[in-house]
Formats: C-alpha cells, structure tokens, sequence
C-alpha cells in the first residue's frame, strides 16, 4: 500500500465558510489543519447541484448521465466503475464511512417502513 489516502466530503458547505479558505464565520480547525497537511482542490466545479449524482461522480470519475444517478433518490448501479475498487486492486484497505445515499429512495421506504 502506497500513500494513505483521506477522502471527506462535507454537505452544503461553500468554499469560504473553511477557515483555511478565508472563513470567518464559524472556527474549522480540524478541516483547517487536514486540509494544509493534505491537497486542497480550489477550483471545483459539482457535477450536479444535489448530493447524490455529486457524489456519485466522485466515486466514478464519471457524469450524472453516465453513471445514471442524477437525482438524488436514483440508485448508483452496483456494477459502476469505483475508485475504491480502483485502490482496492491496488492493495488498499477501503472504506465508506457515512450518508452517502447511493441507494435508492424506494428500498429505503420498502425496508425500513414496508411501503412499496
């Protein structure tokens, strides 16, 4: 395993509300420190304007009309390209930890409340 690798996202979070960024409005001191330790990306660009095709795309390097999640609540297929199996092949340990929605809305409501 080469170079250990720390993907984090946050929701609905601008660029200027991290102090590292310029934020002043709130005190980010764990992201402020993890980002100058680590590569920050200062000109990004979300592939959709909703959580789940954004992350989606981050995980597959491709776009909402590709990978086929583009609204939030429309599952990311099981067979999509992953980086994590990507690192995984390579050898490293992977994980997801967190709300990344990737399933869809309707098994969610089927198995959590029998509707559907």
């Amino acid at each position: 395993m080469g170079r250990k690798i720390l993907f984090i996202t946050t929701d609905q979070q601008r660029y200027d509300t991290i102090g590292v960024n310029g934020g002043f409005l709130s005190r980010t001191p764990v992201l402020d420190a993890l980002a100058l330790e680590g590569i920050r990306y200062e000109r990004c660009q979300p592939t959709s304007v909703v959580c789940m095709p954004s992350r989606a795309s981050m995980l597959t390097g491709q776009y909402p009309s590709m990978h086929g999640a583009w609204m939030n609540g429309v599952p990311l297929a099981v067979t999509a390209p992953s980086v994590a199996e990507n690192l995984h092949d390579a050898g490293y340990a992977t994980a997801l930890i967190g709300k990344a929605h990737f399933e869809s809305f309707h098994r969610h409501l089927v198995e959590r409340h029998g509707v559907g």
